[in-house]
């Protein structure tokens, strides 16, 4: 990361405060290369195992992560007893390990995962179940994968405040502080058999409807 910042007293009565920081974190790597990205959805179709060789988990969006930081400080009267403050900044998350450490270790077919549907028993009786072979046509494919076009995950933060100096020791002090979110990171299975809201505004299950991707379970 690299920060530069600069202040700058306009008058007696104003000063400024700019800065800018730049974080970037590198692209994840699997010492025999077993890792890959899955470019687009379209390939879970398209493609036996999905992914493509060779490339990363994700396109790294770090590398134009500039975060801007301004601040303010204003004396309207001159008299050094009242002061008006007010700031913002860009605040930039890095998808580092806790990002995607589970999705490292589950990705397909270096992780080999299945999903079996509709098994007729639950609990200690899968084991007789798996012991005498699962039928292939219900097993499916199991993964993890990362939005390929991963955007960077940032906050917006700004505050603005107003102090009095009453005397006698005594400061009054009101401000406001606020954030906002951006591109914040989710689980969600695009696998998932299409849904819609009926009339009633119950969400069922679109009459018909299948898996997305057929010869898969489920995907996060």
């Amino acid at each position: 990361a690299f920060f530069v910042q600069d202040d700058w007293r306009a008058s007696d009565h104003i000063s400024l405060q700019a800065g800018l920081r730049y974080d970037f974190v590198t692209d994840p790597k699997e010492e025999n290369g077993k890792v890959a990205g899955l470019l687009s959805l379209d390939d879970l179709n398209t493609k036996p195992d999905g992914i493509t060789p060779g490339t990363p988990m994700f396109k790294n969006p770090s590398k134009k992560s500039f975060a801007p930081r301004l601040g303010v400080a204003w004396n309207p009267w001159g008299d050094k007893k009242s002061t008006i403050k007010g700031g913002y900044g860009l605040f930039y998350q890095p998808l580092t390990t806790s990002f995607y450490r589970g999705t490292t270790f589950r990705i397909y077919p270096y992780f080999t995962g299945v999903d079996i549907r509709t098994p007729p028993v639950f609990g200690p009786g899968m084991i007789d179940v798996l012991n005498a072979g699962v039928n292939p046509a219900t097993v499916q494919k199991r993964s993890e994968f990362i939005n390929y076009e991963e955007k960077q995950p940032f906050m917006e933060q700004w505050h603005a405040n107003i102090d009095r100096d009453l005397g006698h020791r005594m400061v009054v002090e009101i401000g406001y502080l606020g954030s906002k979110g951006h591109n914040l990171p989710f689980y969600g299975d695009p696998n998932a058999v299409p849904s819609t809201y009926g009339a009633d505004g119950v969400k069922r299950l679109v009459p018909g409807a299948t898996l997305r991707y057929p010869s898969w379970g489920r995907i996060r």
